[in-house]
């Protein structure tokens, strides 16, 4: 869909996602580490740490509503894709692997959603064109996208990729 409609294709990655989640909806107690000079205390979370069972969980929990409330719709055959359409049709796509994103659209979709999630959770890295995405290096030509594993394949022990 990037190629067919001459979209770039870009990463994004959040920030101590886990902490920008949702609020647990369970009680967690913590004993703080020694150099956090809390003395005899105990911590109550608020929210998830990574580690937690449900971490994970709460962070997609906080971005599908976040996507819902920017006017996207969450795709019936994979519920980590997002999708928004406008008067024009489709005009943008956004893929959630736990805190990375892989997006592309129109510039009206950058600006009024991937923008505004960016907002409401920190970003750290932007990449677009060419970058690793959850173990792939995509690489965007004109005319196709290439997706590839050779730096994988390379760090296998005795694996060269030809």
């Amino acid at each position: 869909m990037t190629v067919a409609h001459h979209w770039i294709i870009k990463s994004t990655d959040i920030k101590s996602a886990f902490l920008q989640g949702m609020s647990l909806k369970r009680n967690v107690y913590l004993v703080p580490p020694k150099e956090a000079g809390a003395g005899d205390k105990v911590w109550k979370l608020k929210r998830c740490l990574y580690g937690l069972s449900d971490a994970a969980r709460q962070f997609y929990e906080s971005v599908t509503e976040e996507m819902v409330t920017l006017g996207c719709m969450k795709s019936n055959l994979d519920p980590s894709m997002f999708y928004k359409r406008d008067e024009n049709g489709l005009s943008g796509l956004l893929v959630s692997h736990i805190d990375d994103f892989l997006h592309s659209g129109t510039d009206s979709f950058e600006n009024s959603t991937t923008a505004k999630l960016c907002k409401r959770f920190i970003a750290g890295s932007h990449s677009e064109r060419s970058f690793s995405y959850v173990g792939y290096k995509l690489t965007q030509f004109s005319s196709c996208i290439v997706v590839d594993q050779n730096n994988y394949l390379n760090s296998i022990e005795g694996g060269t990729v030809v």
